[in-house]
């Protein structure tokens, strides 16, 4: 798919700067899948969602998590993903450490 020459010009060849091209916009977004997709999918893709869980286990054992806004302070952004248009404000409040 990456290497199909109706798609790219010298497919075979290692161009960075034909993602420049005003006419990369307009390509199909699948004609280009870095990181691939399906059984081919990257390899590091499990491993970084592995270590993002250690690590959001790690900060939420360290600190509490407290809101600075009331929840009529929040607008809503409905899309593909849920969020606010305004952020949400968080106090990080270090955990007491419990004693035996």
């Amino acid at each position: 798919m990456q290497r199909d020459e109706s798609v790219w010009k010298d497919a075979a060849k290692f161009k960075p700067e034909r993602f420049i091209d005003s006419s990369y916009s307009k390509r199909n977004p699948f004609t280009y899948l870095p990181f691939s997709a399906g059984p081919r999918n990257c390899i590091g893709q499990r491993y970084a969602m592995m270590e993002l869980k250690i690590v959001l286990f790690h900060l939420l054992k360290t600190f509490q998590l407290e809101a600075t806004q009331e929840e009529s302070e929040l607008k809503e952004h409905m899309a593909v993903i849920h969020r606010t248009d305004n952020g949400l404000l968080i106090k990080c409040l270090q955990r007491k450490e419990k004693e035996n």
